[in-house]
């Protein structure tokens, strides 16, 4: 799959490439993960070929050494879709 992206990455944008892939390789769900991932790689919505936001928020993680404890958390966010994945680390 990797290899037909490369290839297809000289004559075509990253947006064009998830677009055809997309409906090419409905019925192949392997093929269809891997498209997944190099969509959300390349922050692109693979649902609505929409750039993803980076959203940021702080979870409370209660106290620390008297302190209180937040976890600065992130993921990637479609505005369009409202569909958010993880940001792999």
């Amino acid at each position: 799959m990797y290899d037909l992206i490369d290839v297809l990455e000289n004559e075509l944008s990253k947006y064009e490439i998830i677009e055809i892939l997309n409906e090419v390789l409905d019925n192949y769900i392997e093929n269809k993960e891997q498209l997944n991932s190099y969509a959300i790689e390349n922050r692109i919505c693979p649902k609505c070929l929409t750039e993803l936001e980076i959203h940021k928020w702080k979870e409370d993680r209660g106290e620390y050494m008297g302190s209180l404890a937040l976890e600065e958390m992130n993921e990637l966010y479609c505005g369009r879709c409202g569909t958010s994945y993880p940001i792999e680390r």
